[in-house]
C-alpha cells in the first residue's frame, strides 16, 4: 500500500512539473508589471502592453509596451517596440529562458516637454524563470534590463534623457 500511495504522488508531481523546455514549438506571451528608469532622479513610470513569442529550438518575440511617465506637472508616454531573440536551455523542474532584443523608444510627440527627443535606440537582455504545469503550459517571471539615451532633437535645448530601465513582468508559455 505504501509503494502504491508513493507511486501516485510521484507521478503527481511528476505531471505537475514535467518540463516544457523539450517541446519543439511553445508560444508565449508576457505583460510588465513593473518598469522603472535607473538614473537617478528619474520620474516614477508606470507600463502597460504586452510581448509575444514562437520558439521552434530558438525563440523570437516582440515587444510592444509603452511607459507612462509621471513628473510634477507633466504625465508623458514612451512608446516601446523590441524585436527579441532568445534560448530555453533544457533544465530539470524549471524552465528558464535567456534572451536579448533590439529595438526603440519614442516619446509622445504631442507633449510640449517630451516632444523634443528623437527615437531612440534600445538594447535589451532579458531571463525568465518559470514553473511547468501538466507538461505543456509554464508560468513564469521575467526581467528585463534595457538600455538606451533618448537624443535631443538638434536646437531643442533638452539634455539627454537616460531611457535605461529595469522591467518585471509575468508570462506564461504553451508548449506543443
Amino acid at each position: 500500500m505504501k509503494q502504491l500511495i508513493v507511486g501516485i504522488l510521484a507521478g503527481i508531481f511528476l505531471l505537475f512539473s514535467a518540463n516544457t523546455a523539450s517541446a519543439l514549438i511553445s508560444v508565449m506571451a508576457d505583460v510588465p508589471v513593473s518598469h522603472a528608469f535607473t538614473a537617478a532622479g528619474s520620474p516614477s513610470t508606470s507600463a502597460k502592453g504586452t510581448k509575444l513569442g514562437v520558439s521552434f529550438l530558438v525563440g523570437l518575440a516582440l515587444e510592444k509596451y509603452a511607459v507612462t511617465s509621471e513628473e510634477p506637472g507633466a504625465t508623458g508616454e514612451y512608446a516601446v517596440s523590441m524585436y527579441d531573440i532568445f534560448i530555453s536551455p533544457p533544465i530539470p523542474f524549471i524552465n528558464v529562458t535567456l534572451g536579448a532584443g533590439v529595438g526603440k523608444g519614442e516619446f509622445n510627440q504631442q507633449h510640449p516637454l517630451y516632444n523634443k527627443y528623437s527615437p531612440t535606440p534600445h538594447t535589451q537582455l532579458f531571463m525568465t524563470v518559470g514553473y511547468p504545469i501538466f507538461g505543456i503550459l509554464d508560468l513564469h517571471v521575467g526581467m528585463h534590463k534595457i538600455s538606451g539615451k533618448a537624443k535631443p532633437k538638434p536646437g531643442s535645448g533638452v539634455p539627454e534623457f537616460d531611457a535605461s530601465a529595469r522591467m518585471y513582468t509575468l508570462g506564461a508559455s504553451l508548449g506543443f
